[in-house]
């Protein structure tokens, strides 16, 4: 649409608005500023819940990490709990808690790990990968699992502990702070009606000019939008900001402040309402006020006390009175560089909703960090639940070459006793053709262990090996280290002093704290 087109819809439509034929000096003339104090109006209902950051952090994801590991616990442990939640409040000797030393804490346990339990095995009819059946807790390695997700599911619950205690009060804190200040510019700090009556919105009008300069004007934004906007007799048929207001016409200033305020803020309000409704932030309330000063106007030659020097509207001959068809705000003893109490107090609760819409925002930023987190934790331990689900009997017997070697391992024949058909090397041995007996199969992982150390694997006791060449003798020929000429490390005796000591127990910092976890988890 060229300009030409776009400048014939708006003169059509602006008569539209004030009706041809009934239009009079002044009408339209506040439209501009009009629109600007509505945009504030317009935020008055505006949740910053909704409006800035929509979603809360809930404790879903550290519920269902908390139900994974329940699951994954020791069958021992597991079992303790019932698989329904009971109807009755839980005591103490129902729980097993009785003698305990904090037998609330040990009883909100229960309840806390026998609901995990109960909502789990619900859930195994819609995700039957949950079912607590499938986990593989004694193969190799599970144990690794299940206490990095004990790891996973202590994190869950700091972290949201952290939130609760930190970013969520926070979040209601400036939520409170948003809103009490636009409360507070639009109708006047301290007011506890929002109809246009109380006192802190406008005090008892005497007349216009007097009424709509600093410091009576510049309370509220409701108060300066009657200045702009209200029609009174003086000047009935006038629509300075394009809409009747029908009753306070009726009479003059005076009486709008008597009788008329409600109806003629109703108007006001209505008026706004047909404007886009503005999205709550920080940068649409700076939005409001610096469309505010860019609509102020100076008149150097008023004195700035009795004529206005500064305004919002159109003034007459300096006045912002009854004579004006186009009604003002006079702010000039506000504006003044040596005012003492003069203000614009509108506008500093604006500043006020400024600053704590930016508070908001970076706790809302922390508010969605914190989700995002936990729910990465909750991906993490699925991934985990998901391992120890699987069966890897496959796996077991690609390492160890077939089915009957990984059955048999470490619990070999004795092969003398065998008979030619019965000796080969899915057994571990192996026939001597030469000597025409059965021996034991030299390439045996079993036999290679016998002769390295006189011990199978699992018998294998670092701490009689003296020095460290005899020590490190042991790992010839291994996949894997057994023993280790090293210090101890937190759970070992003598740390400080250099032994033979077991390889697994050479595990980083963090697998030291997946195993304290886990057995805190399981010690209630």
């Amino acid at each position: 649409m060229n300009c030409v087109a776009i400048a014939v819809v708006l003169t059509f439509a602006l008569n539209l608005w004030l009706r041809p034929g009934q239009a009079t000096a002044g009408d339209g003339a506040n439209i501009a500023e009009f629109n600007i104090l509505c945009e504030a109006v317009l935020l008055e209902d505006a949740d910053p819940t909704v409006e800035i950051c929509a979603a809360d952090v809930t404790d879903a994801e550290v519920n269902d990490i908390i139900q994974l590991n329940v699951s994954a616990a020791p069958d021992s442990w597991y079992s303790k709990f019932p698989k329904e939640t009971p109807a009755e409040e839980p005591t103490a000797k129902a729980t097993g808690c009785s003698g305990s030393s904090d037998e609330r804490r040990c009883i909100a346990n229960w309840t806390k790990w026998t609901k995990a339990k109960a909502n789990l095995l619900k859930r195994v009819t819609t995700e039957p990968h949950l079912n607590p059946g499938n986990l593989k807790k004694h193969r190799a390695g599970a144990s690794r699992y299940i206490a990095t997700m004990q790891l996973l599911g202590a994190e869950a619950e700091a972290e949201m502990s952290e939130y609760n205690s930190i970013i969520k009060p926070k979040l209601v804190k400036e939520n409170n702070a948003i809103t009490t200040a636009i409360k507070a510019a639009l109708y006047g700090k301290g007011a506890t009606a929002y109809d246009g009556t109380d006192a802190k919105t406008m005090g008892t009008l005497g007349t216009r000019n007097t009424d709509c300069k600093t410091p009576a004007a510049g309370k509220s934004i409701v108060g300066d939008l009657f200045c702009l906007c209200a029609v009174d007799s003086t000047q009935s048929s006038a629509k300075p900001c394009g809409f009747d207001t029908a009753l306070a016409k009726s009479s003059d200033w005076q009486t709008l402040g008597t009788n008329h305020k409600k109806a003629t803020w109703a108007d006001i309000k209505t008026a706004c309402k047909h404007r886009p409704k503005p999205k709550l932030s920080e940068d649409t309330l700076r939005s409001i006020q610096t469309k505010f000063l860019s609509k102020l106007k100076g008149d150097p030659a008023q004195d700035g006390t009795s004529k206005a020097a500064a305004y919002l509207g159109s003034h007459n001959n300096g006045e912002c009175g009854a004579a004006n068809a186009a009604r003002c705000v006079d702010y000039g003893s506000a504006l003044k560089p040596t005012s003492g109490a003069g203000k614009i107090a509108w506008y500093d609760e604006l500043t006020n909703a400024v600053n704590a819409a930016a508070t908001w925002k970076k706790a809302c930023d922390d508010n969605i960090a914190y989700r995002k987190w936990l729910k990465t934790l909750q991906k993490q331990a699925h991934i985990l639940y998901a391992i120890l689900s699987v069966d890897n009997t496959t796996q077991s017997q690609k390492k160890s070459g077939t089915t009957e070697q990984a059955q048999k391992h470490g619990t070999k024949k004795d092969c003398t006793k065998l008979e030619k058909a019965e000796c080969n090397a899915d057994v571990c041995c192996k026939y001597n053709e030469t000597t025409n007996k059965c021996e034991e199969y030299p390439k045996s992982t079993v036999v290679q262990a016998n002769k390295e150390t006189g011990k199978t694997d699992k018998s294998v006791k670092c701490s009689e090996y003296g020095s460290k060449d005899k020590c490190e003798e042991v790992n010839k020929g291994k996949e894997k280290p057994v023993c280790a000429w090293r210090k101890g490390k937190d759970s070992e005796d003598d740390k400080d002093t250099e032994k033979c000591r077991n390889c697994s127990f050479l595990l980083n910092k963090k697998f030291t704290l997946m195993d304290a976890a886990f057995v805190k988890l399981a010690v209630f």
